[in-house]
């Protein structure tokens, strides 16, 4: 899983996962079931066009075999997933004026 390619640089109201060392999975600061994921990323990468089907993981090196198992759902669901680190999305978004 590499950076956003040039076809996915204006991603938006995507997924961002994470993966804690305590396990599970982060999506949008919120836990979700693993076996949810695949019909959650259906839901998402339907009504979008191809360069929006796109999510983005926060990698954890303890956890690659996950972020190489949301990789492939990602693609069966018909879109991709990028590290967020290298896509150079925020750890956290800016709080609202």
């Amino acid at each position: 899983m590499g950076p956003a390619d040039s076809a996915h640089r204006h991603v938006d109201a995507t997924f961002v996962f994470v993966l804690p060392d305590s396990g599970g999975f982060l999506v949008n600061g919120q836990p979700l079931p693993r076996a949810a994921i695949p019909d959650q990323l259906q839901a998402l990468f339907g009504p979008r066009a191809p360069e929006m089907r796109a999510v983005l993981v926060w990698d954890n090196p303890r956890r690659r075999v996950d972020a190489q198992w949301i990789s492939a759902v990602a693609r069966a669901a018909g879109g991709d997933a990028f590290d967020a680190e290298l896509s150079g999305w925020p750890r956290a978004l800016p709080a609202a004026p």
